[in-house]
């Protein structure tokens, strides 16, 4: 059995996991890998069951299956309804933990890797003590980087978002952005980070309480707790075609009222914001989905039939 255990969230992106899986098996760096499949449709579960003929996958419909199976390499777990990210992840943490993993990989589907990624996380994962989560560079398919970020405060969840085309005019100016990035790291993107079992399994994993979103500053709060950190490695990137995930739920309205009451439930539970600041936090999101959001994707469609 390897020592690290990649752990793949798939729901309706089985062409982009099957991908995926393709290049861990491919890393310089040998790697276990368990494709958690989140309730995807029918259609979507064909194309992952391709796994068992090219690569032997087994495949299970419940954890504890999975959990105590003495087949490592490749392994299904196909799940009876979408439990979200942290559940979802936490599934495969805890199969990880049983199974005397010491690294969990964990990966959004819709990640290009370099062969030298995971050997370069682990060793910086082994250079501190206390440091128990870390991510590589992330960088989208037009160039922009992902940055880590630092402790969100009322700028990024009252300010940024209220006055946002005021905010990215003077932002583009100043490059004041970096307010959101180093040298004070607090979380790095969840999309793709290597994770130490033992360290977060003393904090009990992600908090579950969350659907999607906010998973990488709550699980920070955790590890802050026992004293532990997260750790940017900026020598070796990914490729994240950002946003494929998010862009399959129903509605933009449905993924707003998420990430909002993913919000609400960090500020409430991990800063300790009181009622009056959740008000104005809700009302800043409000002008920033309902008024700011569709004006600029309206002027990005003008733009683009103008071109």
């Amino acid at each position: 059995m390897k020592e690290t255990l990649a752990l793949i969230l798939n729901w309706n992106d089985s062409l982009r996991t099957v991908n995926l899986v393709r290049q861990l098996v491919a890393l310089k760096y040998d790697c276990d890998v368990l494709v958690i499949d989140n309730c995807s449709c029918s259609r979507e579960r064909e194309i992952l069951e391709s796994l068992k003929t090219e690569y032997g996958a087994h495949t299970f419909s419940n954890s504890e299956d999975c959990e105590n199976s003495s087949n490592a390499g490749l392994r299904l777990l196909l799940l009876p309804e979408n439990l979200g990210y942290a559940k979802g992840n936490n599934i495969g943490l805890r199969i990880a933990m049983k199974n005397n993993y010491k690294y969990a990989l964990i990966s959004n589907s819709d990640i290009s890797l370099e062969r030298e990624v995971l050997s370069s996380l682990i060793r910086c994962m082994e250079t501190s003590s206390n440091v128990a989560v870390v991510g590589p560079k992330v960088v989208t398919p037009t160039g922009i980087i992902n940055h880590p970020r630092r402790i969100p405060d009322a700028y990024e969840f009252i300010v940024r978002p209220m006055l946002y085309p005021l905010v990215r005019i003077v932002e583009r100016i100043t490059r004041v952005d970096s307010y959101l990035r180093l040298p004070s790291l607090y979380w790095v993107s969840g999309s793709f980070m290597l994770m130490s079992i033992e360290k977060v399994s003393e904090v009990g994993f992600f908090d579950e309480n969350t659907f999607l979103y906010m998973e990488e500053p709550i699980l920070a709060e955790r590890l802050k707790g026992k004293d532990f950190s997260m750790k940017y490695c900026d020598e070796v990137s990914v490729n994240h075609e950002f946003g494929a995930s998010t862009k399959k739920l129903d509605k933009a309205s449905r993924t707003s009222e998420i990430q909002i009451a993913s919000e609400e439930y960090f500020l409430t539970n991990y800063r300790r914001y009181g009622k009056v600041l959740i008000t104005i936090v809700r009302i800043s999101r409000f002008m920033y989905f309902r008024i700011w959001s569709p004006i600029i994707m309206w002027v990005k469609q003008i733009h683009f039939l103008q071109t």
